[in-house]
């Protein structure tokens, strides 16, 4: 959303994977190289076996010799081991708990491959793994290897099964799984692009570029992909539906393959509007891959409208007064457009499945281009709040608009109103309006000779860390790292009332940059465009100064702070906090709703409220027991991953539960150090907390601009669901709740 680079890792993640190159499933087969294993010390979590067999998909003869490597990942480390396949191929996990994982398979001559899955059971998974000379065989001469791009594949589960049994022949097939055809398309472009072609494989195990659909095979085939984009595939089939897989992020040179499964049912999240603005609401959801029940439907006042929603990418709810919008995309600013006299908001999302029964996703109010509708958004467990986000206490769009109003002294460009007058329909920000808002020139002309580091942390594949250092020196903000060398204008920074693309890049967050000479757009969402998104939210947030600037402190000061900063932002983070004020606001203060949830429990319902102009949101209460000391009812454990950047946590204090710790250590409730289970130094684990039956909430405080509470919910003695609210994203799997980034 907003063009972010990735700032949040992946706790929900595919949970069973076979790859054409090295498909899925390594481990201890008869003997492990190395193993570690931290986390509750008491170990009663249940463990489980992932096993499954290694052959080639020329001869199906047996790959003895792979290195296997199965370990946790998001941080939250609770287990790592690595082994070598039999002569069988053969390889056998044992003692796996429950975690997100990732398997990486290497052999010489083979491709390596990256396999990423949730551990909640005993899995078989076969693999067949490709060796660089079978590419021909298998992919055919048109279609050489290319160790610059990437490669992805996909495998038909008709059954819920997981992969395929190894074939006795090259020939053997299971009905089913033929007739589907499976599509890949790029999250930032339009459908179908983003590979070079698509073909799906024989029954004698080659691929077809010609065929439209999946033989008994069940194997689709992705040519070149581009590895600096981000995907999402979907399967269809007449008379049968498959959960589609979203956020796909391939690897050069490998093979990504993802199980697509048929569903049995598909459980829907129920989003649920409720209009209470005394007006009729129009609601229109839009987006890619969007599976959705109710669309494009008017609200009566005092009425509400459930909208059960399957899969979306790149999705927008809009909301308008009165009438319906025209189009999909309509754009405040332009007044040639058809909607510009319709008053209208909207939220954006994400929503999909990324294994059977687990969904992942996240919902925003944004007001980046501008501020329209006073909402509500929540996101909810069973009936129990955990996402709060709106206006501020006793705020109202009437306080909001005459806030934003006076900052651009009444200004027309700014202010748009209805036709004839006598509403305002928006209010645009500085990146859509920039002229009547304060401009940052002064201060980069005063910034020659300062001194900048960007450092923090890329979360794509693989995940990267950063450490860009220069100085602003004549016309230009020149960083390097390596062999990297990143060049920001001061043009591209400068306010230009002609040119919103190019420049206005503080205000815009989209200016261009250049890489080793090369243009570069903070779109490419690569580790280059989080350092121009870092630098430039400094410049939003006021941080940057003359003299020395270093990244690394940013985020835990307090934002809006001296002369030069992004002014309607501000008030934005003042009066309407639950909203995005520019494009990188979850930079520095958690405004993402998560949606994940998977058959242990998560976010199942959401529920948007349609304020009127002079009503503030009614206050939002906890009703449960706050910070429990114990003795309880139950207990349960925490992972947090504080962001791989930070390698200053193991020095950094915190408070949970009104009890201070360390980072980079592991906690038996409520202080006792466990250094016999050391977890990672951007880690920290604290176990056997105490709940009392009912909801419970514990406060997470890491800073003045990063707090969180941690909701717990007992029933009859077990934990239920645990979840994080106040932004970031958890996964609960029992008796764990894993955190993930909640200071990156």
């Amino acid at each position: 959303m907003h063009n972010r680079s990735k700032s949040k890792s992946m706790l929900l993640i595919l949970a069973a994977i076979i790859t054409l190159s090295a498909l899925a499933g390594c481990g201890t087969s008869n003997s492990s190289d190395s193993m570690s294993y931290w986390g509750d010390g008491a170990s009663t979590a249940a463990t489980y076996t992932i096993s499954g067999k290694i052959v080639s998909p020329v001869s199906l003869d047996p790959v003895q010799g792979m290195t296997c490597t199965l370990e946790s990942v998001s941080g939250s480390v609770f287990f790592s081991s690595s082994t070598v396949t039999n002569s069988q191929g053969a390889y056998s996990f044992s003692g796996v708990p429950a975690a997100n994982c990732r398997l990486i398979t290497k052999k010489y001559g083979n491709i390596t491959d990256n396999s990423y899955f949730t551990v909640n059971r005993d899995m078989v998974i076969n693999v067949m793994s490709m060796k660089q000379d079978e590419w021909t065989t298998v992919m055919g001469t048109e279609h050489s290897y290319d160790s610059t791009m990437a490669y992805v594949s996909a495998v038909i589960d008709h059954t819920g099964g997981g992969t395929p049994p190894i074939p006795t022949s090259k020939d053997s097939k299971e009905t089913g799984r033929e007739g589907v055809t499976v599509d890949l398309f790029s999250n930032s472009k339009a459908k179908g692009s983003g590979y070079h072609s698509r073909g799906y494989m024989n029954t004698n195990g080659t691929a077809d570029w010609t065929a439209t659909s999946t033989s008994t095979k069940g194997v689709a085939l992705f040519y070149k992909v581009q590895p600096t984009d981000t995907y999402t595939m979907t399967a269809t089939k007449t008379g049968k539906t498959f959960d589609n897989v979203t956020n796909i992020t391939p690897a050069k040179g490998e093979f990504t393959n993802y199980l697509m499964y048929q569903q049995a049912g598909v459980s829907a999240l129920p989003i649920t509007i409720a209009n209470n603005s005394g007006r009729t609401a129009w609601i229109m959801i839009t987006g890619t891959n969007l599976v959705v029940d109710n669309n494009n439907i008017s609200i009566p006042s005092g009425s509400s409208q459930v909208f059960n929603l399957t899969s979306v990418s790149a999705g927008r709810i809009y909301i308008s007064y009165d009438q319906q919008i025209s189009g999909t995309d309509p754009d405040g600013a332009n007044p040639n457009d058809p909607n510009y006299y319709t008053r209208f908001d909207k939220l954006e999302l994400t929503y999909g499945s990324i294994m059977p029964g687990s969904y992942s996703g996240e919902i925003n109010l944004t007001a980046v281009d501008f501020f329209s509708i006073p909402l509500i958004l929540e996101t909810s467990i069973q009936g129990t709040t955990i996402e709060h986000l709106t206006l501020a206490q006793n705020q109202t769009a009437t306080t909001l608009n005459t806030a934003l109003s006076n900052l651009v002294n009444q200004s027309a460009a700014a202010i748009i109103q209805s036709n004839p007058p006598g509403e305002t329909l928006r209010i645009l920000s500085p990146s859509k309006a920039p002229s009547p808002y304060p401009k940052f020139d002064d201060l980069l002309n005063s910034l020659s000779g300062s001194t900048f580091t960007i450092a923090g942390t890329f979360f794509g594949t693989p995940l990267q860390n950063y450490n860009y250092t220069g100085s602003f020196s004549g016309d230009s903000i020149t960083l390097s790292q390596d062999s990297t060398t990143m060049v920001i204008t001061k043009n591209s920074l400068k306010y230009d009332q002609t040119d919103l693309t190019n420049h206005n890049g503080i205000y815009t967050c989209n200016g261009s940059y250049t890489i080793n000479g090369v243009t570069h757009y903070v779109s490419d969402n690569d580790i280059n465009a989080a350092v121009y998104r870092d630098l430039i939210t400094g410049f939003n947030l006021g941080f940057v100064a003359p003299g020395s600037n270093n990244s690394s402190g940013w985020w835990s000061q307090t934002p809006f702070v001296g002369s030069y900063y992004n002014n309607y932002a501000q008030i934005i983070d003042s009066l309407y906090p639950g909203a995005y004020g520019f494009p990188f606001t979850d930079r520095y203060r958690e405004v993402l709703a998560n949606l994940g949830n998977n058959s242990s429990g998560g976010i199942d319902g959401v529920t948007v409220t349609i304020l009127d102009d002079t009503t503030s949101p009614p206050p939002f209460s906890f009703n449960g027991t706050l910070n429990p000391q114990g003795p309880g009812d139950a207990t349960f454990s925490i992972s947090i991953d504080a962001g791989a950047s930070n390698t200053n946590f193991p020095s950094t204090q915190f408070t949970f539960n009104t009890q201070t710790y360390t980072g980079g250590n592991s906690y038996l409730w409520p202080t006792t150090l466990q250094p016999q289970f050391p977890p990672p130094a951007t880690s920290v684990s604290i176990n056997s907390i105490p709940a009392v039956e009912g909801l419970n909430a514990y406060d997470l405080v890491f800073s003045q601009v990063r707090s969180y509470q941690v909701l717990v919910n007992v029933v009859n003695g077990q934990v239920q669901w645990a979840a994080i609210s106040g932004g970031g994203g958890s996964t609960w799997t029992s008796p764990v709740l894993y955190i993930g980034s909640v200071l990156d």
